[in-house]
């Protein structure tokens, strides 16, 4: 993917780029709820057969996303991210 289009998508879905990623850090209640939000994403990076680096800290989580095999960024890493934050505003609620 270009630069252009890049900025574009991560504009969209509120992720930054962040070396050769995109990248967000969510913020939860406490160390449970960031076990629990995880769990979804993991589950959700299952059925897409595409996997984040993932980074826990008692009440924050970070995730990096980015296609290994290409080295860069694709639309499986946009897709990926939709669904981490369609999950976590269900997560929320």
């Amino acid at each position: 993917m270009k630069q252009k289009e890049i900025a574009f998508f991560t504009q969209g879905i509120k992720w930054k780029m962040k070396e050769n990623h995109i990248y967000k850090k969510y913020k939860l209640k406490n160390f449970i709820a960031v076990k629990n939000f995880f769990n979804r994403i993991a589950d959700a990076s299952e059925r897409q057969n595409h996997h984040p680096k993932v980074i826990i800290t008692y009440n924050e989580l970070e995730v990096f996303l980015s296609t290994y095999d290409v080295e860069g960024i694709t639309e499986k890493d946009f897709r990926l991210a939709s669904s981490i934050n369609q999950i976590f505003d269900e997560f929320k609620k």
